[in-house]
């Protein structure tokens, strides 16, 4: 099954995340509307920037939570926040990290090609 195939559902959603922590208990983010996100595992992808004065970084993230996409918007090579910007629904969630990793990939592959090292989304 591919990502587009497994994916039942997604939601535009609106939350900043205020600080990223690391500890030997886990990898956290927490949230300005005061939830807490406990990371399994994630990666960063971006798409070509068309205008180098204003484009988005994104996230690619699963969590105990759930599944979600961040977006960090970077204007004039200030960082803003990270916010979350997508909830995922997945029909089957165990392959779902997996999938959307292949498919980053795959568009690495044939039109990111000239962005970067190829993504590493091994989950060990």
């Amino acid at each position: 099954m591919s990502f587009f195939k497994n994916l039942e559902n997604a939601f535009q959603t609106e939350d900043e995340i205020t600080l990223f922590d690391a500890s030997d208990k886990g990898y956290y983010a927490y949230l300005r509307l005061g939830g807490r996100l406990d990371i399994i595992h994630a990666f960063n992808f971006q798409p070509p920037i068309e205008n180098f004065d204003d484009y988005y970084s994104f996230m690619f993230v699963e969590s105990l939570q759930g599944f979600f996409v961040l977006r960090q918007r970077i204007i004039e090579n200030k960082e803003r926040p990270w916010h979350i910007f997508l909830e995922l629904a997945p029909r089957e969630p165990a392959a779902f990290f997996s999938q959307a990793c292949s498919l980053r990939q795959k568009l690495q592959d044939n039109r990111w090609h000239k962005i970067g090292p190829r993504a590493d989304c091994s989950t060990e």
